[in-house]
This record gives C-alpha cells, structure tokens and sequence, in this order.
C-alpha cells in the first residue's frame, strides 16, 4: 500500500469522521458524543487511510452497540504522543477472543455478533493502516459494557515530525 502523507489538523479529521458517522446512523437510537480538545497538533498522515481506519472503528462501534448506547470518539494528545479513541457501549468482546479480533475475516461465534452483517475485515484493515503509519491500535472491551479502541502515534515517529 503507498501511503500518501500530508499534514492533516486531527482534530478536522475527527470530526469529519464522527459527523459522517451520525449522518449514516437514523435507526439505532444511540447518543454520540465527541470529545476533542480545542487544541490538538497537526500530523502527516494519509488523510484517506486515516480516514478508512477511524471509520471502521466508528461503524463497529454502532454496529455492536446497544439500542440507546452511547459512541464516544475522542482524543488527546501528551507530551509523547497522541491518540484517537472510540469508546461503545455495546456488547463488547469476550476476553478469550480479543486477541484474535485483529485478524483477516475473523468474527466472533457469539450470537449477538452473528446477528449483525459483516465479513471480518475491518479491525484487520484500521490496524493495518495504523501500523503503515508506525502507530498502534489496541483495545480495551468487558464482555456486555463495550468496548474502547485506541490508536496511538509516538510525537518521536516520523509522521510528528514531518507535520511539526
């Protein structure tokens, strides 16, 4: 994959993002809530694959969530590095299966997954992504209260640097 880096103000790639999201979303009933500081540094990154990942991670956050479940996407940004979080109120991710939840085409056995459409791809492409652009992409989940993805860029990666 070539990646295509320029400098991108986070901050508007998120709430493009977050506002496509709802837009998208009419009949899950869910709150959404963003959470971004009023200042936050630019990065180089690939606007578009950026985009692609936080979108994934936004639409399983309403694919897997309650009815009247809460999407939260926030971010933050520390003396070292800076991070995008989306945060559900859903069904979460049984701890034996979080490991494998990255994978190409792996879904779930569980029957509340197997009730929503989907083929596999979309955490094993965000990671992807985010890995081409030197981050990590991790996740936090309780089986039944939901679940928090974090993407994490170091300020010391070349992205940072290139947007200083």
């Amino acid at each position: 994959i070539n990646i295509n880096r320029s400098r991108v103000k986070l901050k508007d790639l998120l709430q493009d993002a977050f506002d496509t999201c709802v837009r998208n979303d009419r009949d899950n009933d869910l709150e959404f809530k963003l959470d971004l500081p009023p200042e936050i540094g630019p990065v180089a990154v690939d606007k578009e694959l950026m985009r692609i990942a936080i979108n994934n991670l936004l639409t399983n956050a309403i694919k897997y969530n309650k009815q009247g479940g809460v999407v939260t996407l926030s971010a933050e940004e520390t003396e070292s590095t800076v991070r995008s979080i989306v945060r559900d109120t859903g069904i979460g991710i049984d701890s034996g299966e979080v490991k494998r939840i990255f994978e190409k085409f792996y879904r779930s056995d569980s029957s509340e997954v197997r009730k929503r459409v989907g083929h596999g791809m979309g955490l094993a492409l965000a990671r992807e992504i985010v890995r081409l652009h030197q981050g990590t992409l991790s996740v936090n989940s309780i089986p039944n209260e939901g679940s928090e993805f974090t993407i994490e860029f170091s300020k010391e990666a070349d992205l940072l640097k290139l947007a200083g």
